[in-house]
């Protein structure tokens, strides 16, 4: 039916541009935790915690009258899996940022779609296509001129954290992906909220009141004191965190797990660009052809499925 594959691709659309929202919105935390005087661990749990009010918000839309589902997700092996993996995330970038430089960070996290490569077949049975391997390829040679000597400057915990960081971001990606296909074996109905299944709403809301919970300690004794520095924690948990991954999961309901792991590596592009704005941190050459580097590699995979797509025979 012409009607269904039109329905189908506009959905897929829609699920690339609620990544790339999401990215675009990811890409301010690198300048964001800069700027806070606190504890790395506190900047981490004031993050985690000011992102809380906004999934309550979205998983109270798409739990109405569904409070069933919620307990059953709650249950669920795999939701404590998604959880952890977020929690854990969040808060290793947040210290490698605060522990080595800003482009360190960034790079480290963001091997992630190394790691969905790799394992979705192992984990979701999902076909990784030549043009994945391209694109992956591509984004790491990318990464690699974006960021230069990067890793010669910074301190060796703080790249250490931050590669643990990147596993666990790539981690998350496929857990959520695979939540979505469980959900549709299961027969669930999705949420209201921009389409995006209710066990990935509640994994993530789950993962954000564990980060709170293990940053308590420095949250209390090594906390902001600088109003400007409440300021911004209030922006990075409520936009650059909280909707922005109610965004992602939405996403990532509509694309593959490798398309969400690759179109989200937009976010080192910008990401050093507001530091080097807002921080002074200037972006090398080798970093402005890097940067041309993936945005090449993300587009050119993005056209070279289009076209498989298209090619494919109907069902």
């Amino acid at each position: 039916m012409p009607s269904a594959g039109l329905g189908e691709k506009r959905d897929h659309a829609v699920g690339i541009a609620l990544v790339v929202a999401a990215a675009l919105l990811w890409s301010g935390g690198g300048l964001g935790i800069k700027l806070v005087h606190a504890h790395p661990l506190a900047i981490a749990g004031y993050r985690c915690f000011f992102a809380l009010p906004v999934m309550l918000v979205a998983l109270g839309f798409a739990a109405r009258e569904r409070g069933g589902e919620v307990r059953a997700a709650l249950l669920r092996p795999s939701t404590w899996y998604v959880a952890i993996s977020y929690a854990v995330a969040v808060m290793l970038y947040v210290a490698a940022t605060r522990l080595t430089t800003a482009a360190n960070a960034i790079l480290l996290q963001y091997t992630s779609p190394l790691h969905v490569v790799l394992l979705s077949p192992l984990l979701l049975r999902e076909r990784v296509a030549w043009w994945d391997w391209l694109a992956v390829g591509g984004c790491g040679a990318g990464m690699l001129f974006f960021f230069g000597n990067g890793f010669a400057d910074g301190a060796a915990l703080g790249n250490v954290l931050a590669l643990v960081s990147g596993f666990g971001f790539g981690l998350l990606t496929l857990l959520l992906r695979k939540e979505r296909l469980d959900a549709v074996r299961r027969g669930e109905a999705f949420a209201d909220v921009a389409g995006s299944p209710l066990g990935a709403l509640v994994a993530v809301t789950l993962g954000n009141a564990i980060g709170s919970l293990l940053a308590s300690p420095w949250m209390v004794i090594a906390g902001p004191v600088e109003l400007t520095s409440v300021a911004v924690l209030l922006a990075l948990g409520l936009l650059q965190i909280g909707v922005s991954y109610v965004l992602f999961i939405a996403g990532t309901a509509r694309v593959t797990a490798v398309e969400a792991g690759l179109v989200a590596s937009i976010e080192p592009v910008l990401n050093p660009v507001w530091v080097a704005l807002g921080y002074g941190e200037r972006p090398s050459v080798g970093a402005l052809v890097g940067g041309f580097l993936i945005v090449a590699s993300v587009t050119l995979r993005g056209l070279l499925a289009t076209r498989a797509r298209r090619r494919a025979p109907p069902l």
